[in-house]
């Protein structure tokens, strides 16, 4: 099973705090630190990964994409965020944001390239 966010979150605080009260943190420390906070923010989330929405819920307002379990037509929609414990994604038409049912998992999306000005 994967941690919860809270759980991440709680960890991330130890460290935090121990750097707050100037305890020095090791080299291993920092790294678990950094780790982390990484994983927690989606950074090192595996591409393919898709992650149930029984494990964790997705930050609020964070671009995501979803997996709907329609027994008709599962499928995967792109161009999506949660707010109040809602998913709303764009519209493929007319680029309105339409409430969407019956999702079981999210993904982060990638992070997009460094140097995104490259033109071929």
């Amino acid at each position: 099973m994967n941690p919860t966010k809270e759980e991440l979150d709680k960890a991330i605080e130890y460290y935090e705090d121990m750097l707050n009260q100037n305890v020095p943190l090791d080299m291993e420390e920092r790294t678990a630190l950094t780790i982390l906070t990484r994983y927690r923010d989606g950074e090192l989330v595996e591409k393919d990964r898709w992650i149930s929405v029984k494990d964790r819920l997705p930050d609020v307002m964070k671009p995501i994409d979803v997996w709907i379990n329609e027994e008709r037509w599962p499928r995967r929609m792109e161009n999506c965020f949660m707010d109040k414990n809602q998913v709303f994604c764009q519209a493929q038409k007319d680029g309105s944001w339409i409430r969407i049912e019956n999702v079981t998992h999210w993904q982060p999306l990638p992070t997009p390239p460094t140097n995104q000005t490259e033109k071929r």
